[in-house]
């Protein structure tokens, strides 16, 4: 008998179905209650279910059903002030409706209270289309919409405190240690390579780090916007997200082999062996959710008595005449694979400080004082709002000029469709627009005929919840599945609406039923010719800015050095791969080849390999160089830099501009050859002089390191000269 109910308690233990029951017993409960207050439009209740229930974690939700509250009350007033007032008056009443929505949708994209805004704009839409018939009665429509929202709230907020609660802070620990046990698994496999050889299938793996922490920046993405708790330790969620970027980063450098005679095996094998232990050790530590600050401590101490230990096994070694007559190339290889593992080390000792940091329940970082800079919203959603409030004149001006069927869905849909599309998830943007029309039209005409002869079944209440609760399951559980509210689920959820806000319990004419289909379709054709004639998101120009970025943060590094990167800019460069990874996806069919998409992907991972290394060298090298050939070197360093810059800065020409890559010249070239050239010297020089241990190994793996950023970029030259680039600035597929 266990054995027959265990498949029924993992499916219940799943948290994506788990995710989905809650959504389905939020939407019966909100229309169990408007039902049950007698308010007439259980629309607008389950519509708030829609949107709360997406923030999935109980401080969240409980913000934003504050800000939503706000935003409706605020929206209800202007929307009666501006349809009881001015509705004769249609092209100023038009426009006002306008410049509100698309003022609150552009708003959206701040940081200051963005759900307000949202929601003033969208209840101004639902009372400007349903009071255009009767502006005397438009109070009453902003009466019940706040009523209905009311409802809305409260189903919302008990099913979420009561049923499986979620908490954002503790989830993000959870996946912060599986990240880490995630590195540790990484490094089991792939951090032995300098001594046992290459492991494509751990180099893959380590690659891949930064896709796999989707779910990470996901919450860190709700979090921030959502919860003051969450924002309250952001900063250091923050550097936890770089600090596992920076981990993987060096992990991907470990992956160069020393030759099977090189006398680094026969004399620092066993310590550098020891070293991997203890690292790992630590990444095992910082994996376990009930480990301890002193577990932790002491595996601190494991780490630094490994190195230590190394260190003394160096300055015995380094006088032998086999150490000196080892090859500069080889040299730099163990060079860079020491300096991964102290920036490994580094990396481990502030994690754990920011473990410690996590849990308390005092606010680890002040609230950041008011600025109206962080009002202002970024350029997209400065685009989107102008978009969605012309796609809203045009649907007013349409239903106030023909009076179409539908008409107080026009203008919803239209706004809907046009202001969540671009960040539905998958990376097609707006790019699939007419196809989605044509794709709901047929889709919807099928949902119409089922309606007609469903319709009277739902008279009866139970039959209504089941239908509720199927549908907001399956919304819920595509909701997860896929992180974001895709096309066809903003087409779901405003049936899935309208159907409820036929409110079969009375008698449902079939033109109410055609008005849904008309109203929604309406809607989506206005909202498809505005996206994708003005400021389209095409995933080709989001990949080409998200490229751009990458390559400007990668100069930034350059001039500032190493730690003078901010955090944001630091953040930036652990999300940015993973966001036009998603775009190169997205643009495989039909736009590009399986060999363009793989040419883009390599592009990408060269970029993110120079940024590695320079995250690592940039600012490091000049301050440890002394006495002879030390002038020489910082020149050279100057040299590189300055190479760097102007070979980046060529890529953003290239990107912005629309135009196929040129190769860059032979100086790069020539000049790492006159790199490694001096390397050797100074080497030589610092075996006589008796350099500081750490120090020596330091400078030849930041030399290494320097050198390696400039053969990438080459790398990245090459690729981009034969990938078509170009096409990343044309909208050739409409």
């Amino acid at each position: 008998m266990q054995g027959m109910l265990q498949p029924i308690r993992d499916f219940f233990r799943d948290e994506v179905v788990r995710f989905g029951i809650k959504f389905g017993l939020a939407g019966v409960l909100a229309v169990y209650l408007a039902l049950f207050m007698r308010l007439g439009e259980p629309t607008w209740a389950l519509f708030t279910v829609f949107v709360l229930m997406i923030a999935q974690y109980v401080g969240a939700m409980a913000e934003k059903a504050v800000l939503r509250l706000i935003g409706t009350v605020i929206g209800g007033i202007i929307g009666y002030l501006l349809t009881g007032s001015l509705e004769q008056e249609p092209l100023v009443f038009v426009l006002l409706v306008g410049l509100v929505t698309g003022f609150s949708t552009a708003m959206f994209g701040q940081n200051q209270y963005p759900y307000a805004f949202l929601l003033c704009g969208l209840t101004v839409v639902v009372v400007a289309g349903n009071g255009m018939s009767d502006p005397q009665q438009s109070w009453m429509i902003a009466l019940v919409r706040v009523e209905e929202i009311c409802v809305g709230i409260v189903a919302s907020l008990l099913v979420n405190n009561l049923v499986w609660p979620r908490y954002a802070r503790v989830e993000f620990l959870e996946k912060t240690h599986a990240a880490f046990a995630d590195l540790r698994d990484c490094f089991v496999s792939g951090s032995r390579m300098l001594l046992h050889g290459s492991d494509p299938e751990a180099l893959v793996r380590i690659e891949d780090f930064l896709a796999r922490l989707t779910s990470v920046r996901t919450l860190l993405h709700f979090g921030a916007r959502e919860s003051r708790y969450f924002r309250g330790r952001l900063s250091t969620y923050q550097e936890m997200l770089s600090t596992l970027s920076r981990i993987a980063a060096a992990m991907r450098t470990l992956g160069q082999e020393l030759p099977g005679e090189s006398a680094y095996r026969r004399h620092v094998g066993t310590q550098l062996e020891s070293i991997h232990s203890a690292l790992i050790a630590g990444l095992d530590a910082l994996s376990q959710a009930d480990g301890t600050p002193d577990s932790r401590t002491a595996r601190m101490a494991e780490i630094d008595a490994a190195f230590a230990a190394f260190e003394t096994q160096v300055a015995v070694v380094r006088d032998l005449p086999e150490i000196r007559a080892i090859p500069p190339e080889e040299s730099m290889i163990y060079g860079i694979h020491t300096l991964a593992l102290e920036d490994i080390r580094q990396q481990i000792r502030r994690a754990a400080e920011l473990t410690a940091a996590m849990p308390g329940t005092i606010v680890t970082q002040p609230p950041e004082p008011f600025s109206w800079r962080s009002m202002i919203p970024p350029p997209f959603w400065i685009r989107t709002g102008i978009k969605s409030g012309l796609a809203i004149m045009i649907g007013l001006f349409i239903v106030n000029w023909l009076q179409p069927p539908g008409g107080a869905m026009v203008g919803l849909g239209a706004w809907v469709f046009t202001a969540l599309n671009p960040m539905a998830p998958g990376g097609q943007g707006d790019r699939r627009a007419f196809h989605f029309v044509a794709a709901a039209g047929v889709g919807m005409a099928v949902l119409i005929l089922v309606l007609f002869l469903v319709a009277p079944l739902l008279s009866s209440f139970s039959v209504l919840v089941i239908f509720i609760f199927t549908a907001l399951f399956v919304w819920g559980f595509a909701f997860r599945q896929i992180g974001g509210i895709s096309v066809t689920m903003q087409i779901a959820m405003l049936c899935t609406v309208s159907i409820v806000g036929l409110n079969s319990q009375r008698v449902v004419a079939p033109q109410a039923i055609l008005s849904v289909y008309f109203g929604i379709m309406l809607g989506l054709i206005i909202a498809a010719c505005v996206q994708r004639l003005l400021w389209p998101s095409l995933p080709q120009y989001e990949l080409r800015d998200r490229l751009v970025e990458y390559a400007r943060h990668c100069i930034a590094i350059v001039d500032a050095g190493s730690h003078g990167l901010p955090l944001a800019a630091r953040l930036r460069l652990a999300l940015i791969p993973g966001e036009a990874a998603v775009f190169i996806r997205a643009l495989e069919r039909p736009q590009l080849s399986a060999t363009e998409a793989e040419k883009l992907q390599n592009y990408l991972l060269s970029l993110r390999r120079v940024a590695a290394d320079l995250i690592v060298s940039a600012g490091r090298l000049g301050p440890l160089l002394e006495g002879e050939q030390a002038d020489e070197g910082r020149r050279l360093i100057a040299e590189l830099e300055e190479s760097l810059r102007s070979g980046l800065a060529a890529h953003i020409d290239a990107l912005e501009a629309g135009q196929r890559f040129a190769p860059l010249d032979e100086s790069l070239e020539t000049l790492l050859d006159a790199w490694r050239q001096w390397l050797g010297e100074f080497r030589a020089r610092m075996l006589t002089a008796r350099y500081p241990i750490m120090d020596a190994i330091r400078i030849i793996g930041l030399s290494g390191r320097y050198e390696q950023a400039g053969r990438d970029l080459l790398a990245a030259n090459a690729i981009a000269a034969r990938a078509r680039i170009d096409r990343l600035s044309s909208d050739y597929v409409l």
